[in-house]
């Protein structure tokens, strides 16, 4: 029987995957490679092989190995900082002795161990920066750990002088990590003390005037009060506030030698010296002061510098024969020490028996002093002792 002979309208079905499973294959059409599911790819021994890369991914990967090397590269600076105490205390140290050298103000303030009583107004960056023959360098000498508590032996060098201090460091934990870090205890300024006039509310230190704070400022009504004020080392000028033409501020410098530590200086004497114009204040005072004893009438005026000899009683009548002099001969802590000379005769009147008047002479060597009292006005007293004189009968 004759074999039937296909014809060319047949279908042909194809077998495995294509690219269209619904395209006809005509004869000897090329076929497509087997295909895994969900797209194209490659055939191997062991199945299909994943995707090639794209372009974008391909770039992606030096960026990721960058920020892989940069984490790696952070972690192995920070973590031994954070392991091993961030900053080391020797470091600590001397930032702070840094900032005293250069006279950083705020840095000193946030150091200070406050005292009782004591004033931080001279801790300006003006005043400091004005400070004369300050602390010119410094040398860490020794560093002590004991656990979490540091010792600095430290040498400050001023000019030729250099002394040794000590600064005690703490060292406690902070943040998420706990990291260990060592901070400077509060550390001791040299203190200063200074007597200024009563009436005062500021006061003059290294040319700028500084008030004083209204809780310390003197209350007494005459003379001097004193304040103690926290400084650094170095050549300290204080001044009185100006009060007025009849005294002017004494200039006064200190010596702070290079330390950091329990110093306090003696009291400096930040007063007033006499002007021309005050000298002759107080001169015609004393003088007023004794042609008021001249007009009294005793032998023995009461709070005055001179008097008869004694024996001698009774009324009589005082006249000065010499003009006062008065020499200023000290001003020191606020008390103007005086010295007045003059003449004066006291006569006794004839008496109703006849007896001839008397004259005494009397050498006036007077002691006074005065003072300014809150309102800078002065106050003058004598210093009285014994009076000497003579006695010589009249015609």
């Amino acid at each position: 029987m004759p074999r039937r002979q296909q014809t060319g309208s047949g279908r042909t079905i194809g077998v495995g995957w294509s690219d269209d499973s619904s395209a006809d294959d005509g004869p000897g059409a090329e076929r497509s490679a087997p295909q895994a599911p969900g797209g194209a790819g490659r055939s191997g021994p062991g199945g299909p092989l994943p995707p090639p890369a794209s372009a974008a991914g391909r770039r992606r990967r030096p960026l990721l190995l960058v920020g892989a090397v940069a984490a790696l590269l952070a972690l192995v600076l920070v973590l031994p900082s954070v392991l091993l105490g961030g900053v080391p205390a020797e470091e600590v140290a001397e930032r702070y002795l840094e900032a005293v050298v250069a006279g950083d103000a705020k840095t000193v303030r946030e150091h200070l161990a406050p005292q009782d009583d004591v004033l931080d107004i001279a801790l300006t960056d003006a005043v400091l920066a004005a400070t004369g023959d300050p602390i010119e360098r410094f040398s860490i000498d020794r560093v002590s750990i004991d656990g979490d508590s540091a010792e600095i032996i430290a040498t400050l060098a001023r000019g030729e002088v250099a002394l040794e201090i000590t600064l005690h460091l703490a060292r406690h934990r902070e943040g998420l990590l706990r990291r260990p870090v060592w901070e400077l205890q509060p550390v001791q300024l040299p203190v200063l003390k200074v007597e200024i006039p009563v009436g005062s509310d500021a006061l003059r230190i290294n040319g700028h005037l500084l008030e004083i704070p209204v809780a310390h400022r003197p209350r007494e009504a005459f003379v001097m009060s004193e304040i103690r004020l926290h400084v650094l080392p170095g050549s300290v000028e204080l001044q009185a506030q100006e009060i007025g033409d009849h005294v002017t501020p004494r200039t006064v410098r200190v010596e702070v030698p290079p330390v950091l530590g329990d110093w306090t200086s003696r009291s400096a004497d930040a007063g007033f010296e006499l002007t021309e114009q005050g000298t002759e204040e107080l001169s015609g005072q004393l003088v007023d002061s004794l042609e008021t004893c001249a007009r009294s009438t005793s032998a023995h005026p009461e709070g005055c510098p001179f008097a008869a000899p004694s024996g001698v009683s009774g009324p009589g009548s005082w006249e000065l024969t010499r003009v006062p002099d008065v020499h200023v001969a000290e001003q020191e802590h606020g008390l103007i020490h005086l010295m007045v000379f003059a003449d004066a005769e006291f006569t006794v009147p004839p008496s109703a028996s006849g007896t001839a008047p008397q004259t005494h002479r009397v050498v006036i060597d007077a002691d006074a002093m005065a003072v300014l009292d809150r309102d800078g006005r002065f106050h003058t007293d004598w210093l009285l002792g014994p009076v000497y004189g003579d006695s010589t009968p009249g015609e």
